[in-house]
């Protein structure tokens, strides 16, 4: 139920249906924190019939009739995300100069679904301070794709975009893969091949989320570590968990986030959680992850760790993220 516009096709409306489908889907809309059970009526543009200002976007790419959504005005749908950050009455233009103050780290899920003007790269780096990261999802049209040695063509778009204007403040690049993603070891390993190492001098940190149980095995551990790709480490019961270290950096998703908590995760949670990436900078194995392949040969003596709170009740995350920072900076 993400909003999908991006800085090159960025509806110019006043409201904002996040469409959930033709049907109404209290549920999701109740967890986002955002108005539910509003119904327009749209053209097969996806634009309000009775009124110009209203658009609809969503998983309803074309549809003409009625659908439901989410409601939200224009693009409050991430600040009612992200509430818990933004003080009331602060400028959307100012958003992430403020966000950046409180988090060290961002990941930018845009880029999974298209494309972004290489002068957005370039005003991101601008705004945020000295030591801010990054991390970016790499375009479903290269993962989404039944060949992977065929996506060559879709890695080298990516990185010409603008990618690159973000300099020194560009973290991982996620790869994320459908659940239905086999892992398939000669086809990954052709994919991990056309990964680039590095562009216009600097180096280019890869992480790879995939979704389908097959990926869980040593082979798949062990081939990432020979192209010194890193995995992505979910808390999510749907997916497989992968906790072996497979990079020279740990990339960690948490989408388990409780309305019913003040901070999102009970404190016993975000305590071990920060534990765990103490551990992991000092290049030490965590206690109670048990690794699928055998440790790493040749452990850096330290590593960079990027913990990312997603999905669960979404209005918790940064408040999640905070308290997280908050615990790591007192130990």
């Amino acid at each position: 139920m993400d909003h999908r516009a991006n800085d090159r096709n960025d509806p110019a409306c006043d409201l904002l249906v996040i469409a959930a489908g033709i049907r109404p889907n209290a549920e999701i809309g109740l967890r986002a924190g955002l108005t539910v059970g509003r119904a327009i009526v749209v053209d097969n543009h996806m634009r309000s019939v009775d009124d110009a200002n209203v658009y609809a976007v969503g998983e309803c790419a074309q549809h003409r009739g009625q659908v439901y959504g989410l409601v939200a005005p224009r693009r409050l749908d991430l600040r009612a995300l992200a509430r818990d950050v933004y003080p009331k009455g602060l400028a959307q233009k100012r958003e992430l100069e403020y966000a950046s103050r409180h988090l060290t780290s961002i990941e930018i899920n845009g880029t999974y679904y298209g494309s972004q003007k290489p002068e957005s790269f370039a005003r991101w780096r601008e705004e945020t301070p000295e030591g801010f990261v990054f991390a970016l999802k790499g375009p479903r049209f290269t993962t989404n794709r039944r060949i992977l040695a065929e996506a060559g063509s879709s890695i080298e778009r990516f990185f010409s975009t603008g990618v690159m204007n973000l300099k020194e403040k560009l973290g991982p690049v996620n790869w994320q893969f459908l659940p239905a993603k086999r892992f398939d070891p000669a086809d990954f390993e052709a994919f991990l091949k056309l990964l680039p190492k590095s562009i216009e001098g600097r180096k280019i940190r890869h992480v790879v989320e995939v979704r389908h149980e097959g990926f869980r095995t040593a082979e798949f551990v062990d081939l990432l570590r020979a192209y010194k790709t890193g995995v992505v480490l979910t808390d999510k019961d749907e997916f497989p968990r992968i906790p072996d270290v497979t990079s020279a950096f740990v990339y960690i998703r948490l989408q388990r986030a409780s309305e019913d908590e003040k901070s999102g995760y009970p404190a016993a949670a975000l305590d071990m959680w920060a534990q765990r990436a103490s551990a992991w900078s000092q290049g030490q194995v965590p206690d109670g992850l048990e690794p699928l392949a055998g440790p790493d040969k040749r452990p850096p003596k330290s590593r960079d760790v990027f913990i990312y709170f997603i999905n669960g009740f979404k209005p918790k995350a940064p408040a999640a993220a905070m308290a997280l920072i908050e615990k790591l900076s007192a130990g």
